[in-house]
């Protein structure tokens, strides 16, 4: 079982914390370019990282009404979910930073599922081969 936090930190040199409200901040310049840049798409998300809800900021709502908002949003909500997934560092709003006094975060995924050797690919199976076998 995993579970999906969001963690930040006022210092690199500090110890991390968990924001326990489950949301971050994604530009719009990462889905069309300068089209929405600086709008400010609130994404939170649960314990599973599953993506639960996407809102564009109050300053951005009326413009954001005039582009082809279901196209967007569903681009938001795969960018958020490849964000959760890759457990990338992402950008908090003031209101939360302010709140924890966060400078830095990030996601980060616990999980209790056995850590598998990368020192072998799995399915490879290893056999005695002689080498007179391989030069006939």
């Amino acid at each position: 079982m995993k579970k999906v936090k969001l963690m930040g930190q006022t210092h690199p040199n500090k110890d991390a914390v968990e924001i326990t409200e489950r949301t971050f901040q994604i530009d719009g310049y990462n889905i069309a370019d300068r089209l929405l840049e600086g709008v400010m798409f609130d994404v939170t998300f649960d314990e599973n990282g599953k993506v639960l809800n996407i809102s564009v900021e109050d300053e951005a709502k009326e413009y954001f009404e005039q582009m082809n908002q279901k196209k967007f949003l569903k681009e938001v909500k795969e960018d958020a979910e490849y964000t959760i997934i890759e457990e990338d560092e992402v950008i908090i709003s003031s209101v939360i930073k302010e709140k924890y006094g966060i400078k830095y975060a990030w996601i980060e995924v616990e999980t209790d599922e056995p850590t598998q050797n990368k020192t072998q690919p799995l399915g490879v199976k290893m056999s005695k081969v002689s080498l007179s076998n391989i030069l006939r």
